[in-house]
């Protein structure tokens, strides 16, 4: 390697959107991470100390609930040398601030000795290669396109409308990971006056069955 690429490295990682972490196979304790995956780790857990958790393991740095999926999956990359990638991992981390996310996930062995194949013994100084690639706004429009198709067909059906409310919920759950969606129907022949009477009185019909 020239003596210049090291530096040409560091600064291609520091400004690319994607998170590259390296990992020692033996603890799971954090090696390197770029500033886009040190910025997604304090969005996960804000402290302001998010430059700190290098030299850390991933136990003292991830979330109980990410740490619980994570965790096995390295351990199974460092014990098989296999190379794993996902193309669109649905995560509700961030979901009050961005609702449902997706993401592209690579973890691979990489080790400072000759070069090893998969399912070879692993050796003490071996490393993971982790990249994570936010991929929300693609996998959302994917998704929009195939809610669009599949509201269209509910509505060619004999029973369109709670086909189609069912399908909306599905679509926006799948786009934004809400749980607690409502569909709101207003009957526009009825009058604002004449519509909040009926509010108030479901409200006294509703207190009343609350009382009894």
């Amino acid at each position: 390697m020239e003596p210049d690429q090291p530096a040409q490295l560091e600064h291609i990682l520091r400004h690319m959107s994607v998170g590259v972490a390296i990992l020692d196979c033996s603890d799971l304790r954090l090696h390197y991470a770029n500033p886009f995956l040190l910025a997604l780790l304090e969005q996960l857990e804000p402290s302001g100390h998010s430059q700190d958790v290098v030299g850390h393991c991933l136990d003292e740095i991830l979330p109980d609930e990410l740490r619980k999926i994570a965790v096995p999956v390295l351990q199974q990359v460092c014990s098989t040398g296999q190379h794993l990638s996902w193309s669109d991992i649905p995560f509700e981390g961030f979901l009050a601030a961005r609702g449902r996310t997706y993401w592209r996930v690579s973890v691979e062995r990489t080790s400072n000795t000759a070069e090893q194949l998969p399912g070879e013994i692993r050796h003490a100084d071996d490393r993971l290669l982790v990249a994570v690639e936010d991929v929300t706004e693609l996998a959302r429009s994917r998704l929009y396109v195939n809610a669009i198709d599949s509201i269209s067909s509910a509505i060619a059906g004999p029973y369109a409308l709670p086909q189609v409310l069912d399908r909306i919920l599905q679509a926006v759950q799948e786009m934004v990971g809400s749980t607690r969606c409502a569909i709101l129907l207003i009957d526009h022949s009825v009058s604002g006056t004449e519509l909040l009477q009926r509010r108030k009185a479901c409200t006294c019909v509703h207190k009343i069955g609350a009382h009894n």
